[in-house]
C-alpha cells in the first residue's frame, strides 16, 4: 500500500513522465518531496490477473524487455531531474531492470558481473540457486528442479 499526504502532489506535473508504471514514478516523486517509511513486513501478497497489463508482458519476452528498457529510461530521466543527486541509487534500480532482462532474455552468463550480485542476493535462496546453476550451464535441470518442488508445496 502506498499512502501519501495530497499536497505533495502540488508540483507533481513537472516530474518526468512516461514513466511505464505509475507506482514506481508516484513512490519515486513521494520520497523525493517528503517522508518515507518503510515497514519490513509482508502486508500483501501479489497477484497476477491473466488480463492485467503486467501479466500479459510477462509472457512476451520482447514486450517484458520492452517495459524494462523503458523503465531503464525513465530512471535516467529522474537523474537529470534530481541534478544526480540520487545517481548512486538510481543506478542500483537500472541495474535491477538490466538483471530482470537478463533473466527474461536467459542471458545468465551476465551474473558474473559482479554489479548483478545484489540482485541476486535480493532474491529467495531457491532462486539463487537456480540463477547459479544457469549462470554454470544447468538451466534446464534448474528449471525441472524448481517445477518439481512447486508441484510438491
Amino acid at each position: 500500500s502506498i499512502i501519501y499526504r495530497s499536497n505533495i502532489l502540488d508540483q507533481y506535473a513537472d516530474f518526468p513522465k512516461k514513466c511505464p508504471a505509475g507506482d514506481i514514478k508516484i513512490q519515486t516523486y513521494a520520497a523525493l518531496v517528503g517522508k518515507v517509511f518503510y515497514i519490513n513486513e509482508i502486508m500483501a501478497v501479489y497477484r497476477l490477473v491473466s488480463t492485467s497489463s503486467t501479466h500479459i508482458r510477462m509472457k512476451s519476452v520482447d514486450k517484458y524487455v520492452s517495459h524494462q528498457n523503458q523503465i531503464i529510461d525513465w530512471y535516467k530521466m529522474v537523474n537529470e531531474y534530481t541534478n544526480h543527486k540520487y545517481e548512486k541509487d538510481i543506478k542500483g534500480a537500472v541495474t535491477f531492470s538490466e538483471a530482470r532482462i537478463a533473466i527474461a532474455q536467459r542471458k545468465y552468463y551476465k551474473f558474473w558481473n559482479v554489479k548483478y550480485w545484489p540482485y541476486i542476493l535480493n532474491k529467495p535462496r531457491i532462486v539463487q540457486i537456480g540463477i547459479f546453476m544457469s549462470m554454470i550451464g544447468f538451466g534446464g535441470l534448474s528449471r525441472l528442479i524448481h517445477n518439481t518442488l512447486n508441484k510438491i508445496r
